[in-house]
């Protein structure tokens, strides 16, 4: 299903015409379904209205659910993990995804699943001194390259000879 398709579907029911872009368009979908949810009215209608006005609701909250579907689906691009592939950005499109088919199958799309215990090994190296090299690094910009070049070939060794 495209996410123009799932946006038609409910833009359909609430009578909306499709305008700008999808951030746009499930703003003003979300508003048409609260107006319909949340309506203020309710303490003035007879027990039969009040019913309809119940089942409208309902309606509107179903429409609303192709809206939130797009809505996470438009935080998933391939560029994202294509551009910095780390194990964060894997975990982020793991549970967005595993939200979107919790929620098509009707369960609880809050509680995600647990990816594991996480835990960091911080080693505190030797300090580089960046002082040392100001006075070379303001004379030109040959110079300033050449500092920018050495700290980083010190910065290189000094986390290889790091890790464990």
């Amino acid at each position: 299903m495209q996410l123009n398709n799932a946006l038609q579907v409910a833009e359909q029911y609430f009578g909306l015409h499709p305008k700008g872009e999808f951030v746009d368009r499930c703003r003003r979908l979300e508003q048409a379904g609260f107006d319909r949810i949340y309506r203020q009215d309710l303490d003035q209608l007879t027990p039969l209205e009040r019913g309809m006005a119940n089942w409208l609701a309902q309606e509107a909250s179903l429409r609303i659910g192709h809206m939130r579907l797009v809505e996470r689906l438009t935080m998933v691009s391939g560029n994202y993990i294509l551009t910095k592939p780390t194990a964060d950005r894997f975990a982020e499109i793991i549970i967005i995804l595993w939200k979107v088919i919790t929620y098509m199958r009707g369960g609880d799309p809050h509680q995600p699943p647990s990816l594991g215990r996480q835990s960091v090994h911080m080693t505190i190296g030797e300090p580089i001194s960046i002082s040392d090299r100001w006075p070379t690094y303001q004379t030109s910009r040959r110079h300033a390259k050449q500092a920018i070049e050495e700290v980083t070939q010190l910065l290189e060794t000094a986390l290889k000879e790091m890790v464990i």
